[in-house]
C-alpha cells in the first residue's frame, strides 16, 4: 500500500470512534445533550471527509484489478452507511429546531442502534481489505 492509501483508513477509524462517542453521550445513563450535538457535528463531517477519501483512493489507485473483492462490498456499505447517517443528522436536526416529537425520537434512537450495528461489519470489511492488500 502506498502511503496516501493509508489516510483513509486512519480517518475512518476516528470518524467510528467519533460515532461511539456520540451515541454513548445520549444511549448511556447520563444525557449530555451539548457534548452530543457537538460529537454529531464532528462525526458527519468526518465521515464524509473518510468516505471522499476513500474515493480519492480508488480513483487514483488506477489498479482495479489489484483491489481484493471486499473493497466493492466495503464501498457500497459505506454508501449505505453515509445515507442512514444524513437521515439521522437529519432527524436530531429536525428534533432540535422544531421540539423531540415522540415518533421521531423513538426513530431517531432506532436509527442510531441501526447505524452502529452497519458501522460495526464497516470496520471489519476495512480491516480486511486492509489486510488482503498487505498481502498481496
Amino acid at each position: 500500500m502506498e502511503a496516501y492509501q493509508w489516510i483513509h483508513p486512519a480517518v475512518a477509524l476516528f470518524a467510528v470512534l467519533l460515532l461511539a462517542a456520540t451515541a454513548w453521550t445520549k444511549l448511556g445513563p447520563k444525557k449530555y445533550f451539548r457534548l452530543h450535538y457537538g460529537l454529531a457535528g464532528a462525526t458527519v463531517t468526518m465521515m464524509i471527509v473518510a468516505i471522499g477519501l476513500g474515493i480519492y483512493t480508488i480513483v487514483r489507485c488506477d489498479c482495479l484489478d489489484d483491489w481484493p473483492p471486499t473493497v466493492f462490498i466495503h464501498a457500497l456499505l459505506a454508501g449505505l452507511f453515509l445515507l442512514f447517517l444524513l437521515a439521522q443528522a437529519t432527524m436530531g436536526v429536525t428534533m432540535l429546531v422544531f421540539g423531540r416529537k415522540p415518533r421521531l425520537w423513538r426513530t431517531h434512537r432506532r436509527n442510531a442502534k441501526l447505524l452502529l450495528g452497519l458501522a460495526v461489519p464497516l470496520v471489519l470489511l476495512g480491516v480486511t481489505t486492509v489486510v488482503l492488500l498487505l498481502l498481496s
